[in-house]
């Protein structure tokens, strides 16, 4: 059970938490987000505590900046932040050329395998 303040955010939806080689938290979603499109290309401000650069603003409209921001968010992101800002069809658009660690990687593959098979 995880003891970090993860557990304490309000409309935290389903995830796991998993640990990486290091022992660094990271959460992973029991499904895809699907944002309704103005949300999905929306310009978003990531949290202080998830990216902590001055420039924190994305538009999600513009390909490399959706790159970034969902590369940053699976990274550093709570479960709600993810929830907020990653897009499921946009992210499968994007999952083979998105820079993450193995471990992140891993943990994600199957939600993407399993969204890209055909639905019966």
């Amino acid at each position: 059970m995880s003891t970090d303040h993860r557990d304490t955010l309000a409309d935290t939806p389903a995830h796991t938490t998993v640990l990486d080689r290091r022992g660094k938290p990271f959460d992973v979603l029991n499904e895809l987000p699907h944002l309704d499109p103005a949300q999905a290309l929306a310009t978003v401000e990531l949290p202080l505590r998830v990216y902590w650069s001055n420039a924190r603003t994305w538009d999600l409209a513009d390909p490399h900046d959706r790159h970034e921001a969902y590369r940053t968010v699976l990274r550093e992101g709570l479960a709600a932040d993810i929830a907020s800002v990653v897009d499921g069809d946009l992210l499968l658009e994007c999952w083979d050329t998105l820079f993450l660690p193995r471990e992140i990687r891993a943990a994600w593959q199957p939600l993407v395998d399993a969204a890209r098979r055909p639905q019966r």
